[in-house]
């Protein structure tokens, strides 16, 4: 029963009924003539006008804002849950994570409040049709246009992520497509941020969509969502939810995604790019989806680019499966070619020997194509110490010298990581040795390689010479193990700054590399660790100090992707000033939050706005847009950015709505920093 009855008294017959226990926009019928109407219509400045949809712990209704005279989207949490202090817990959290996002891509928060003992949320209210709806009116989509929307999906989920947020339920019917094709991201009812931990003991989230770690407990991130926006994908483009009806428990559901259907089997003749996409995508380990939204985003615009010209030769699909295939179905003069051209560029070679290789006309052998092909899934698995074996055994044991070259370069790169069983020191000089002899070898036996390794010689010998961007060489996994081998030497030179250079050089170059190893960097920290002489340690606060004083730099600069990295450093160092660690916390949620607005001026602004402009001078840059506060809470972050906190907090244009979700944010960071403590 409610605190105190209010009662509602029907316009037909005068009969009384108490109310207080109903929410919003409920609908009465009177017990004596059975005249009905909607009550509780009201909630602070706006008049409901309607339901838009039901979930399964809110309730979205329509109503107009009386004030500023627009439609807007009220959630609320359902009967079920109103009152329970837990749901109205993480539905303010909800709020509050939702009021760092702003992009095209994502529903818009207005303002929150209480009503009626009851928190609601204001949003934009987004006329279209959900993929849902749309796929069960009008059939599947065209691959072209599911992966139109699929690209907004994820600009609007990276825009989420960048501000602390994994959505946690994405499905078709939840993403609305407006009258001009524009998708919006809408409900993060299940949401967490990026360091929250799920006390859930019921999973909410769609089953067909849900990815297997969320089934079985395990720890979350946006390769989470990435899996859900798969197989969301794979409903636009089949118009049904293959194993829905199978799954009777949890277990059962985990055993239908792991034997999730290739998309080519259930979509014959379907684009083979797009359905690598789907499978990449929705692979049943995290490991083996797209590591990132970037690299997601890079992989969609090329299947797009494929599908409009008819084509998957630039994909990265295409290039993991040429990769293995590679061996069968190029002639092998130009294998040996691209692998002998960075021969020269290495080391000085030694004297031809005796015996000599010849080039074959036939395709490799068996063994050489299988060996190769459980080598590379090994590196998937990041299972390195197999990995190293397998390309050892294939040095020695290949009948193409052009396959024993690529054998190893690879094997070179991981023999120094701790998971590899190699206690020779000097294995990687061995391993370079090795390489080298195969390489003369194909240098006498082909006439293309000899070319090739000619001008590998002449960018050896130039170092970073503007003629190498123009060079016919093989830009990305060899040239990467040319600078691996000038920072071997220049570190046994005690050279440390310019071997760095070159390490920063070979990370640099190999992210567009044609084949499938995706922990690149990790191996590469691996090898500088064995190679940089040793140093005296650095105290950790003077670390810290270093780090905080590089990242204010960033900030300033409003380059916040640099400064978040360094935050982040920051806050992962142990035995240092708590109070440091809770402003880097602070500063590196603010660039988050920031980067948004950074991205949107020089989208929209890039005449007016530069780098590095100060607060006021972008505020008034902001101005011209016409986007509400929009200017003020910018101007409130570049404050905090340039460690004028005294002036952030007091321009804060929501001073006198201390609910509303920006004014709730700020709040938050005054209480971290506690100002009065600080500058």
């Amino acid at each position: 029963m409610a605190d105190r009855a209010e009662i509602w008294q029907c316009p037909q017959c005068g009969a009384s009924l108490n109310i207080a226990d109903l929410g919003f926009y409920a609908q009465v019928v009177c017990p004596g003539c059975e005249h009905s109407e909607y009550v509780h219509t009201m909630l602070a400045n706006f008049r409901v006008e309607g339901v838009v949809g039901v979930g399964g712990m809110s309730v979205v209704l329509r109503a107009r804002d009386l004030v500023l005279n627009r439609c807007v989207a009220i959630k609320v949490l359902n009967d079920t849950y109103r009152n329970q202090a837990d749901r109205i817990s993480r539905f303010e959290n909800e709020c509050a994570m939702m009021a760092k996002v702003r992009h095209d891509n994502v529903v818009s928060v207005y303002s929150a409040g209480r009503a009626r003992k009851q928190f609601y949320i204001a949003m934009e209210l987004v006329e279209g049709r959900d993929l849902e709806t749309l796929v069960n009116k009008e059939g599947v989509l065209s691959p072209q246009q599911a992966i139109e929307y699929t690209i907004q999906i994820v600009q609007g989920l990276d825009a989420a992520h960048k501000a602390g947020l994994l959505h946690r339920d994405m499905k078709p019917g939840n993403v609305i497509i407006t009258p001009e094709g524009k998708a919006k991201v809408l409900d993060f009812g299940l949401a967490l941020g990026k360091q929250d931990e799920d006390t859930e003991e019921i999973i909410w989230a769609t089953p067909y969509y849900v990815p297997p770690e969320t089934l079985e407990r395990k720890e979350e991130d946006c390769r989470t969502d990435i899996y859900a926006l798969g197989m969301t994908l794979r409903y636009l483009l089949t118009g049904a939810e293959q194993f829905k009806e199978a799954a009777a428990s949890v277990s059962d559901l985990l055993q239908c995604k792991f034997k999730l259907s290739p998309m080519a089997s259930i979509m014959p003749g379907a684009d083979e790019s797009l359905c690598d996409l789907v499978d990449h995508m929705t692979a049943y380990d995290v490991i083996k989806r797209p590591a990132n939204y970037r690299d997601l985003l890079a992989e969609l615009h090329a299947v797009h680019a494929a599908l409009l010209s008819n084509t998957e030769e630039q994909t990265p699909h295409h290039r993991r499966r040429v990769r293995t295939r590679l061996m069968t179905e190029v002639g092998v003069t130009t294998i040996l070619g691209v692998s002998a051209a960075v021969g020269g560029s290495m080391i000085a070679t030694p004297e031809p020997e005796r015996e000599f290789y010849t080039v074959s006309e036939n395709p490799y052998s068996w063994y050489d194509v299988e060996s190769l092909a459980l080598a590379e899934q090994d590196l998937e698995r990041r299972d390195y110490a197999s990995a190293y074996a397998r390309y050892k055994s294939l040095i020695s044991n290949s009948t193409e010298p052009a396959l024993a070259v690529w054998a190893a370069v690879t094997a070179a790169i991981l023999c120094e990581h701790p998971a590899v069983a190699e206690e020779n020191e000097n294995a990687f000089d061995e391993l370079s040795r090795q390489f080298s002899r195969h390489v003369e070898r194909l240098r006498i036996a082909s006439p293309a390689a000899k070319s090739l390794s000619n001008q590998l010689q002449y960018i050896a010998a130039n170092g970073e010479a503007p003629e190498i961007a123009e060079a016919d060489v093989p830009r990305p996994y060899l040239r990467s193990f040319h600078y691996l081998r000038c920072a071997r030497r220049l570190f046994k030179e005690s050279k440390v700054d310019e071997a760095n250079a070159y390490i920063q050089m070979a990370r640099r170059d190999y992210p567009t590399a044609n084949v499938p190893y995706r922990y690149f960097g990790e191996l590469i920290d691996a090898l500088v660790k064995r190679w940089a002489p040793v140093q005296q340690a650095t105290p950790n606060h003077v670390i810290a100090d270093n780090l905080m004083q590089g990242a204010r730099v960033a900030m300033i600069a409003h380059d916040v992707t640099a400064a978040g990295e360094k935050l982040n450093e920051l806050i992962g160092l142990q035995g240092i000033d708590s109070k440091l660690v809770d402003e880097a916390r602070v500063l590196k949620e603010v660039c988050e939050v920031s980067a948004a607005a950074f991205e949107m001026l020089q989208r929209h602004c890039s005449n007016e706005y530069h780098k590095g402009d100060n607060a006021s001078d972008v505020r008034k840059v902001l101005r011209t847009l016409n986007k509400g506060k929009l200017h003020d809470e910018v101007y409130c972050l570049c404050c905090l950015l340039s460690g004028n906190y005294q002036e952030a907090f007091r321009a804060n244009p929501y001073t006198a709505d201390a609910r509303e979700p920006f004014a709730v944010m700020m709040q938050d960071w005054q209480r971290r920093l506690n100002i009065s403590a600080h500058r």
